[in-house]
């Protein structure tokens, strides 16, 4: 596997060609956050594809003060130009890089669609940023293959155009042709997940609680879109998949 440090230059840096899968991983060093906020901290990577406007977040490992991303198919997905961000997160404090960017290559053969192995991979460090147990434990895992399930099961649930949804812990919801939405928290600590296409035409008007956090941008929902948001205790991560 071949290491780059992005920081040692001021070319723009190479992840890869589209298609090629865990062949190079990237270095970033973090001993002045250590230095100045203390060891022990949280890191998050953030990266943007080409084309896209929203952030995701990328399996990291931290060794010392070095964090190391091994970049995958999901992120050489798209050619082009891409961005990332590194956060380093103690006592409350967030401290962000700069956004680095990173070019994707063209590859002349075909390209594998990574899209549902991208999804699982984002919800699956979402649930580790927020089930992260004692300090110093890795944000994030092995993502690849895992099912966002819980032993007992989902339970499912449908979502109808103009409803007023109050969510349920460990439920899964979807819905087709949906132009009006109201979506409600329950009391405590609660998980689910979403899925569901919006009208293809009219307005689209898609409200959650005020307060609401989101890794990433807030969604802005147009017609004819397919969308999968998780969300935990008030903290969601929206992606629009088709």
């Amino acid at each position: 596997m071949k290491t780059i440090n992005p920081l040692l230059t001021r070319e723009l840096v190479t992840l890869g060609y589209q298609g090629e899968n865990e062949y190079k991983r990237v270095v970033f060093d973090i001993s002045d956050w250590i230095r100045t906020e203390g060891a022990g901290g949280d890191v998050l990577l953030f990266f943007k594809r080409p084309e896209e406007t929203v952030p995701y977040p990328c399996d990291v490992e931290v060794d010392g003060d070095k964090v190391y991303w091994v970049i995958t198919a999901a992120e050489l997905n798209i050619a082009g130009i891409g961005e990332a961000e590194l956060q380093y997160r103690k006592d409350g404090t967030i401290v962000k890089s700069k956004a680095i960017a990173f070019r994707i290559k063209k590859s002349l053969t075909d390209v594998e669609d990574v899209q549902g192995t991208w999804v699982e991979k984002v919800l699956k460090v979402y649930d580790d940023i927020f089930n992260t147990g004692e300090e110093g434990q890795q944000l994030s895992k092995g993502a690849e293959g895992v099912e966002w399930t819980d032993p007992q099961g989902l339970r499912k649930r449908s979502i109808d155009d103009g409803a007023t949804l109050i969510l349920e812990n460990n439920a899964e919801y979807r819905g087709a042709d949906i132009a009006s939405l109201e979506v409600q928290y329950p009391d405590g600590d609660f998980e689910c997940w979403m899925r569901f296409n919006t009208a293809s035409e009219g307005d689209i008007n898609i409200a959650f609680p005020e307060g609401t956090a989101y890794i990433g941008e807030q969604p802005e929902y147009g017609n004819n879109e397919t969308w999968e948001i998780s969300i935990k205790d008030g903290v969601a991560v929206a992606l629009e998949v088709g």
